[in-house]
């Protein structure tokens, strides 16, 4: 059930314990089984408070010791946090934890990543997703409020990042944010990374290859809901006064150059900075618009983490 104003949460009998700034629901996709049913978030939730202790409490309860990072017992365990979806600054980062390859023996490693996609998935009615077993097939998820897919993904393996983000909007319009993958997860390369609609990147562990390892191409997600916090009047106040000043001016610049000190090189483009989710006004992302592709022939727009303004 979807929350639609603040006056729903009390009576939403998938929150039981009425937990402000969460859904009350956990995903649960298996890409064995082409199961998907759910769990209860109040069975973690308020001992363990945001997406991080959550995704560690979870890992530890349910992910055998001595997996390897490609063993079908392997899970993604993704989860954001009270805050995503209310526009609180930096609420929109979310974390991830698996068997990460990008160190031998595997181990476990987790991440955090900004973006668009986990205040998606608070709208859709979900605090996160554990993703379990392996397909045969290459297959993609698609989240849209309480309905959950595993669709097919011929058609968008062997893409690369910005072709595959491209492809699920066309397929399904703007709205829907994405997470996805490329040649190098579909190929294994134990540090491929996994991004976001607008570049974010869970880029360190090599989670990319364990999605390539399940058959999985990406996850891409819209919902409808929204987030209930407990004191509208104070998540205002903080949206406000969180990283003073705020709202500072961000132009946008015609430059010639591109790099770093001493290794700059000469091309045209113009620069923005921008927020990479929902309410923060930090801006850390560079939007560089008009400027070169290397893999096409027309001027892109692309986003990219800088933190150096």
């Amino acid at each position: 059930m979807l929350n639609y104003k603040i006056a729903d949460l009390p009576k939403n009998p998938e929150n039981t314990q009425k937990l402000y700034g969460y859904c009350g629901k956990i995903a649960r996709i298996n890409l064995t089984t082409k199961e998907v049913s759910t769990l209860s978030t109040d069975q973690y939730v308020p001992k363990y408070v945001g997406g991080r202790m959550l995704i560690h409490r979870i890992f530890w309860d349910e992910v055998a010791p001595g997996t390897g990072a490609f063993d079908e017992g392997n899970k993604f365990i993704y989860m954001n946090g009270p805050t995503t979806g209310t526009g609180i600054p930096a609420g929109g980062r979310s974390a991830a934890c698996a068997i990460g390859p990008s160190v031998l023996p595997g181990q476990f490693t987790f991440g955090n990543i900004g973006g668009w996609f986990a205040t998606e998935l608070k709208y859709a009615g979900y605090d996160g997703f554990i993703i379990e077993g392996k397909s045969k097939e290459h297959v993609y998820i698609k989240i849209e409020d309480d309905k959950i897919e595993i669709l097919p993904a011929d058609d968008l393996w062997g893409m690369r990042v910005h072709q595959t983000q491209k492809a699920l909007e066309d397929k399904y319009g703007h709205a829907f944010k994405s997470m996805v993958i490329g040649p190098a997860g579909e190929n294994l390369v134990r540090i491929a990374s996994i991004t976001t609609s607008n570049d974010c990147a869970f880029a360190k562990g090599g989670f990319g290859a364990v999605w390539g390892s399940k058959g999985l191409k990406a996850v891409t997600v819209h919902g409808t809901g929204m987030v209930a916090p407990a004191d509208l009047e104070k998540l205002k106040y903080l949206r406000l006064n969180m990283n003073h000043p705020s709202m500072r001016p961000s132009p946008i610049l015609h430059l010639d150059q591109l790099g770093v000190p001493g290794g700059e090189f000469e091309v045209k483009y113009d620069r923005g900075n921008v927020a990479c989710s929902p309410g923060c006004n930090q801006r850390c992302n560079a939007l560089l618009m008009n400027g070169p592709s290397a893999f096409e022939d027309e001027p892109v727009n692309h986003i990219e983490k800088w933190f150096w303004k």
